[in-house]
């Protein structure tokens, strides 16, 4: 029964800051955010991660995905594919070169601030919806563009990620572009 107690801690916890902030109006993936900050072991130390944790943390993970997908329209990419591109361009250039600015800025060199602006391109599809949502945007043009802007986004991150690391230390034996056409080819077949 001991390993259910975070389990009941985080439920009760998401429940309260929900309810809490929602008469602020922030949306509840803020609050589960915070909440989740508040407990963990480098705020009040409530309890270590252990492995009933780290099956939520992963079907959290998963179901948070899964509601990103159902509101992703490839439709959307077509009706407005230029402003799409700008938005994109905008909020991921401006990010890599001040997560490359930070690297540089602390001693790091060319490789790491690269490696730290790839990271700063990537959004929180999971934030930005429930954003959208409370303000009424989700469904209008604007939003679904942001939307769709975040996904070609993070999508974009995700490769320049894999290729940087593949670069460095390979972990499979086909060159890069045979992998990538295959894993295209693939995706598409599903």
């Amino acid at each position: 029964m001991e390993q259910f107690y975070p389990f009941f801690v985080v439920i009760f916890v998401a429940v309260f800051f929900s309810t809490v902030f929602k008469r602020f109006h922030v949306p509840w993936v803020v609050a589960l955010i915070v909440g989740g900050m508040l407990i963990s072991p480098h705020a009040l130390g409530i309890f270590q991660p252990n492995d009933t944790l780290d099956f939520i943390a992963q079907i959290g993970l998963v179901f948070l995905m899964f509601m990103a997908g159902l509101e992703t329209r490839l439709s959307t990419f077509r009706e407005a594919e230029k402003e799409i591109l700008i938005i994109s361009l905008f909020n991921g250039l401006i990010p890599f070169f001040v997560g490359m600015g930070i690297g540089f800025l602390f001693g790091y060199g060319w490789l790491a601030s690269l490696f730290l602006g790839i990271i700063f391109i990537s959004s929180s599809i999971a934030v930005i919806i429930p954003s959208l949502e409370s303000h009424g945007l989700l469904h209008k043009k604007l939003g679904k563009s942001i939307v769709a802007a975040t996904i070609l986004e993070d999508i974009a991150s995700l490769v320049i990620l894999s290729v940087l690391l593949q670069t460095i230390k390979p972990v499979t034996f086909l060159p890069l572009p045979v992998f990538y056409i295959l894993l295209f080819v693939s995706l598409f077949a599903i």
